[in-house]
């Protein structure tokens, strides 16, 4: 008896999508000068001596630096950066620690490895390839 045609066998494996951990420690890469300037404005809260804000009102207000005031070649800033970003500002700044309110999430329990990761792709971007032959471990949220 013959074998039956495989219906599916042609059917490519679709391609692997980028987690939104993934994206946001792309674009943190590529573009530095987001995070230095949450930062900035994050230390413009605080010193105005407000204990809680919201990271989102930062977002929006470098949206508008980025879209309205600068000309060209402004980065597309994406809603799904911004936990990333207050946890990283909390983690690695003094002097922010708990001015974001943020969801309960899995880099709350493994900080490090929100900080490893980071200073991993940004090693990459400074050395113009990776860090560390190639493998990095990807923890998503």
């Amino acid at each position: 008896m013959s074998e039956q045609p495989k219906l599916f066998s042609e059917i490519p494996d679709p391609p692997r999508v980028m987690s939104r951990f993934e994206e946001f420690l792309e674009f943190h890469k590529t573009t530095p000068q987001v995070y230095r300037r949450f930062v900035e404005l994050a230390r413009a809260v605080r010193s105005r001596g407000i204990e809680r804000f919201g990271a989102r009102n930062i977002w929006e207000r470098l949206r508008w630096e980025y879209t309205i005031e600068q000309v060209g070649g402004s980065p597309k800033l994406n809603d799904h950066h911004v936990p990333y970003y207050a946890r990283l500002a909390m983690l690695r700044e003094p002097g922010l620690d708990g001015l974001f309110v943020i969801k309960d999430s899995r880099f709350d329990t493994d900080s490090l490895s929100l900080l490893e990761q980071v200073e991993l792709v940004e090693q990459e971007h400074q050395h113009g390839g990776s860090a560390n032959g190639g493998q990095r471990r990807v923890v998503g949220v």
